[in-house]
């Protein structure tokens, strides 16, 4: 059991599709089993590292880090969390530091101007420490999303990685989070990542303060007569205790700087002994695991954007939301895969992704059909939205079984809220009800939170797919003097009998090392790899999109398609050392299942950010449901 009242297990059945039910049970058996079966035959398979749980006599089977997510949400609350402490420790002098009472009054013009000098170089040095100690503050700096006439031209923020988060986290510091939404350790690791995005701006602002302290030291020297001794002298002190600690931070953004760059390394070697082939990408620091949180939580909560939540102005349309999506998945494409054609990847998932939703969206509680016949029929509108960037990047090589499952979720995605989430319970998950224009309700009722489910699900099977690469069709197997492990083109040398374990190409007994039992010689988990983008042409070919609701056409879809000649299951990486430098603990896992939502408050948790507005919020509310239409 997984702690939510569910048992939890890898994947069992055949199904190329992410359930397993008897078609018996639903009103029109034999056109059910008739529609699974075309909808089987469409698809390439699911990837490696699917977990199942069960409900309703239905198997469902989800990315652990989709499950992970909507089942925290489900033990939520009620009670809200406290806000976050920023009191500041690697900072701490920066913190306390006072402007002391230094220039000798009545001052001349001179004095006063040398004494102005000193103060600008010295103040607001707080602000420098205190963005690479808590690296989430930045998105204060930017001002409240207005969706205005204007706001398509803002490509500073949707067409970076920077902007995205920082757009969407000024929006989400206004909202109250319930206690168990936030693991204790997301904090650590969401410092991590964005330090490591906004290395640049952080190292540059360390030293142009260090510059600063340098020339406040020389103007109290040269002004000497301008200022009192024992106030100059007390500055002075102070500065040189303001400039080492600020040294010292910067060491320690070095410090995560080149951890980030050596585990980065080991995640594309890792693929590399695959026998397979990645591009160089943005923010070389990241990780892999930390490129899938990023992929997953930022298409969660712009797909939930792209459904009208969260930051919209209904008077301008639908043109927003679909700038949400082609934004936010080019720009997983350009961190994730490193495509020269990533402006391509992003308008294939705005096209015919409204198909069906007024039909099926009900999991069968509005009168049509029962919720076997909507929950295919959402999983297959799910195929539908991804089938236009699964044919493109499939033709590129990859392995597209992790990006197809992403847009499969949707039916499972949505049949776990209007279920778990929402019928058997007599309180319902909400999330910013209360907001008021240019922000709407984040969460509310089924629908809403589907989205949210269904976003991340596309934007990690997105990423999942482009960092696990291509193939490596000029790799050259080698085993020699091996008996057993990888050939490091993605085969193998030999496998090892009775008790035996693979140890570095070797057959070895099983008790090693004192007893210890190892274990060598395995392919990695499916799903990561590096890529760089380019833009380049955003066009889409129409006659890749399907206009009709008819069954899912094999033909149509693909040739029970894995994407690539190979099929590889994916990476893992090494495990890392904490990082101590701003409280950040960047340590890679072998799975995201536990690193996944850390990043909950930095995209979905708001970076964490105490609510600033002073609007009433109630997370669990008992009342009367309402249609949520």
């Amino acid at each position: 059991m997984d702690g939510f009242g569910l048992a939890q297990t890898a994947s069992a059945h055949d199904n190329n599709y992410p359930f397993d039910y008897d078609p018996s049970l639903s009103e029109d058996p034999a056109g059910i089993a008739a529609d699974l079966q075309d909808l089987h035959d469409a698809l390439p398979g699911l990837p490696e590292g699917i977990v199942e749980i069960e409900m309703d006599a239905i198997a469902f089977d989800y990315f652990p880090e989709v499950l992970g997510l909507i089942q925290r949400a489900l033990d939520s609350g009620p009670e809200i969390a406290a806000p976050v402490d920023r009191t500041p420790q690697l900072c701490a002098v920066h913190g306390a530091f006072s402007l002391p009472v230094f220039l000798i009054e009545p001052a001349s013009s001179a004095c006063q101007a040398a004494g102005e000098e000193v103060a600008v170089a010295v103040v607001g040095g707080f602000k420098t420490c205190q963005e690479v100690e808590f690296p989430e503050v930045y998105v204060l700096d930017h001002p409240p999303a207005v969706v205005d006439a204007n706001f398509l031209g803002q490509s500073d923020l949707l067409s970076t990685l920077e902007g995205q988060i920082a757009l969407i986290g000024e929006a989400l510091s206004h909202l109250d989070y319930p206690v168990g939404l936030i693991p204790e350790d997301f904090l650590p690791t969401a410092r991590c990542v964005i330090a490591k995005i906004r290395y640049e701006t952080l190292r540059d602002n360390i030293d142009a303060r260090l510059a600063a302290y340098q020339v406040a030291r020389e103007r109290l020297q040269s002004s000497a007569s301008c200022f009192y001794p024992d106030g100059s002298a007390s500055l002075q002190g102070s500065i040189d205790a303001l400039s080492a600690e600020l040294t010292v931070v910067g060491q320690e953004l070095d410090q995560l700087l080149d951890d980030g760059l050596a585990q980065a390394a080991a995640d594309r070697l890792e693929v590399e002994n695959q026998g397979r082939l990645r591009n160089d990408l943005p923010h070389p620091s990241l990780t892999d695991h930390e490129r899938e949180m990023l992929a997953f939580y930022l298409g969660a909560v712009y797909w939930r954007m792209r459904g009208g939540g969260l930051i919209r102005n209904p008077a301008n349309g639908d043109v927003p939301d679909i700038t949400y999506v082609i934004n936010i998945f080019t720009g997983i494409a350009r961190f994730a895969g490193g495509l020269e054609d990533a402006d391509s990847v992003g308008p294939r998932y705005a096209i015919d992704e409204t198909h069906g939703y007024a039909e099926w969206w009900d999991m069968g509680n509005e009168p049509g059909h029962d919720q076997y016949y909507d929950l295919l029929w959402m999983t297959d509108r799910g195929r539908r939205g991804v089938n236009l960037a699964k044919t493109f990047i499939g033709d590129l090589g990859y392995d597209i079984r992790d990006l197809v499952a992403g847009g499969l979720m949707m039916g499972p995605c949505y049949y776990y809220m209007w279920y778990e989430l929402w019928a058997r319970n007599d309180r319902y998950f909400q999330l910013g009800e209360d907001l008021v224009t240019p922000y709407y309700v984040f969460c509310e009722m089924p629908v809403s939170s589907g989205e949210v489910c269904y976003g991340g699900a596309m934007g990690l099977g997105l990423a999942r797919t482009l960092l696990w690469g291509v193939p490596d069709t000029g790799c050259q197997p080698d085993c020699a003097g091996r008996e057993c492990g990888s050939d490091g083109c993605g085969g193998s040398c030999g496998d090892c009998g009775g008790d035996e374990s693979c140890v570095e190409g070797l057959c070895q007994g099983a008790e090693l090392d004192g007893g210890q039992e190892s274990d060598g010689g395995e392919l990695p988990d499916a799903g990561a790899s590096d890529a760089g983008v380019d833009a380049a042409d955003a066009g889409v070919d129409a006659s890749d999109a399907e206009v009709d609701g008819a069954s899912p056409d094999a033909g149509a879809d693909g040739q029970a398609e894995d994407g690539s000649a190979d099929d590889g299951d994916g990476q893992t990486a090494g495990d890392q050392d904490p990082i101590e430098a701003g409280g950040c603990a960047c340590g890679n896992q072998a799975s995201t299942a536990g690193c996944l939502p850390l990043l909950m408050l930095l995209l979905l948790g708001g970076l964490t950010l105490a609510k600033r507005r002073g609007l009433s919020f109630s997370n669990w509310i008992t009342r009367p449901r309402v249609d949520d239409s």
